[in-house]
């Protein structure tokens, strides 16, 4: 079996066929695999595209943390997240305060999703794009949670789309890590 095999083998489960989480790293490591010589992709499981695509129902809104380009941070709860892609998130920006501009200056983001009944949580690391119009916008729009899309009546927000790059716990341990 040649590493691209054994690491497959370690990233989804033989008898169930489900995406497992996997720290990919430490399992690089332990096979001797340099982790540049692989362009591993991200693939979000189908349970954190449940988990996040309801957090606004289930009252744990997912938290997106932005910088300015000299450092100064921001928090903001996103009730708009939705798991847009595999390898994508993305929410409907309606207010187009602190972290909106942020995000025009400063493109690299994280998102928190915390469950503390499923004692579930990991962190989203990647790049985000704006789209003020176009059919991105229609798509993000149109899979909004209707609550986020009535606060913004005249629809005057934009999508914000996030390409991925990394997936950890809340303890830093990664999960699965890729290129853009």
């Amino acid at each position: 079996m040649g590493d691209i095999e054994l690491l497959d083998h370690f990233r989804r489960s033989v008898n169930s066929g489900v995406m497992v989480e996997v720290p990919i790293r430490s399992v690089l490591t332990n096979l001797g695999i340099q982790q540049r010589s692989y362009d591993l992709a991200i693939e979000i499981t189908e349970e954190m595209k449940t988990l996040i695509n309801h957090a606004l129902a289930d009252k744990y809104p997912c938290i997106l943390g932005t910088a300015s380009l000299d450092g100064h941070p921001n928090l903001s709860f996103k009730g708009s997240l939705m798991v847009f892609s595999t390898k994508k998130l993305a929410f409907w920006e309606r207010a187009r305060k602190g972290g909106f501009a942020q995000l025009t200056a400063n493109p690299n983001v994280v998102v928190m999703y915390r469950n503390g009944l499923l004692r579930k949580a990991w962190r989203f690391y990647g790049q985000a794009s704006v789209h003020e119009h176009g059919e991105i916008r229609e798509q993000v729009m149109e899979r909004t949670v209707r609550d986020e899309l009535d606060r913004d009546p005249d629809r005057l927000g934009a999508a914000v789309v996030i390409t991925v790059t990394r997936i950890s716990t809340l303890g830093g341990e990664v999960l699965q890590e890729g290129t853009i």
